[in-house]
C-alpha cells in the first residue's frame, strides 16, 4: 500500500500532470479565439501553442529542483531532458512552418 501512496501523494508527477492539462485547456481556449471554433479534440491532440510538452518538462524539472535541490544529479537529469524536449518541440514547429509554406506556394503555382 505504500507503493500507492507514494504514487498519489509525488509532487513529480502530478505537477506536470496538472502542467500538462492547463497547456492543452489554454490550447483549446486560443484556438477558440483565433479559429472562431470550439475543438474538444485540442484537449488532447498535439501541436499548436503553447507547447504541453514543454510545459511538461519544464514543471517537472522546476518541481525536481525544488525538491531535491537546484545542485542535485537528477536535477540536472531532469534539466537536460527538459532542454531536449523544448529544443525538439521548437525545431519541429519550425520545419512544420517551411512545409506549410512549400505547400501554399505550390497550390499557389498550381492555380
Amino acid at each position: 500500500m505504500s507503493y500507492f501512496t507514494d504514487l498519489v501523494t509525488n509532487c513529480a508527477i502530478w505537477v506536470p500532470i496538472m502542467t500538462w492539462m492547463i497547456a492543452q485547456v489554454a490550447k483549446m481556449i486560443v484556438n477558440l479565439c483565433v479559429e472562431k471554433k470550439f475543438e474538444l479534440e485540442r484537449l488532447i491532440g498535439d501541436g499548436g501553442m503553447p507547447s504541453a510538452h514543454s510545459a511538461t518538462v519544464s514543471a517537472l524539472m522546476a518541481i525536481i529542483g525544488w525538491g531535491c535541490g537546484f545542485g542535485s544529479p537528477l536535477f540536472a537529469v531532469a534539466t537536460m531532458f527538459a532542454v531536449v524536449v523544448v529544443h525538439d518541440a521548437t525545431g519541429v514547429r519550425r520545419e512544420a512552418g517551411k512545409h506549410a509554406t512549400s505547400i501554399l506556394q505550390i497550390v499557389e503555382s498550381l492555380n
